[in-house]
């Protein structure tokens, strides 16, 4: 099976599996899960992006976010 992709915001104190940052409210993190077993990383924004997670993205009226989708 493959993986399942979740961008969230952290409601507590959360580490980051890839450098071991703390996250706190409102930091947005990516929670990465076998969908097999559920074993899940999550990484924080900067890891996110050198993981390719979080990527930028223009939208229809012009302005250029960030989105974990």
């Amino acid at each position: 099976m493959g993986k399942r992709i979740i961008g969230s915001v952290a409601i507590g104190a959360l580490v980051c599996d890839a450098c071991g940052k703390t996250m706190q409210y409102p930091e947005r993190y990516v929670l990465v899960c076998d969908e097999a077993d559920g074993e899940g990383e999550r990484f924080c924004e900067d890891c996110s992006r050198k993981k390719g997670y979080l990527k930028p993205m223009k939208m229809d009226w012009g302005e250029e976010v960030e989105s974990f989708l």
